[in-house]
């Protein structure tokens, strides 16, 4: 397939930190349309030099392409199993908070080119002690 092909040429010529795990990749880019699939492996490519984390960076792209937003931290599997869990108990608005800067934090991490990479376990208490 076009997007097998598009991610094995991104892991041997993009000077990736670390190789694409397709098999986790595969799954986020399926519900796309093949143009913005390609779009998202394109901007990979644009920012390969400055990405530490290439799959979840993929993976997260398209899933805010698609409007899917999975729980941070889940593994996709492409088990149909995926597909079909349970939604998680509503949030208290701190939990809610919480996971918002976290997401944020990852999000920064895994895009922005910082000199070190920011610790959520240090950052998060100040944030949220902010009113």
């Amino acid at each position: 397939e076009e997007l097998t092909e598009s991610m094995v040429w991104l892991n041997n010529n993009a000077h990736l930190c670390e190789p694409l795990d397709i098999d986790r990749v595969l799954p986020a880019l399926l519900p796309l349309t093949r143009d913005e699939a390609l779009d998202v492996l394109n901007t990979l490519e644009e920012n390969a030099r400055t990405v530490r984390a290439p799959s979840n960076y993929v993976i997260s792209h398209a899933d805010r392409r698609s409007g899917a937003a999975p729980p941070p931290n889940k593994r996709r599997t492409g088990r149909a199993s995926d597909e079909v869990a349970p939604p998680p108990p509503a949030a208290l608005p701190e939990d809610s908070l919480k996971q918002e800067l976290t997401d944020g934090i990852a999000w920064l991490n895994s895009t922005v080119h910082l000199s070190e990479p920011l610790d959520a376990d240090r950052v998060l208490p100040p944030l949220l002690a902010l009113p």
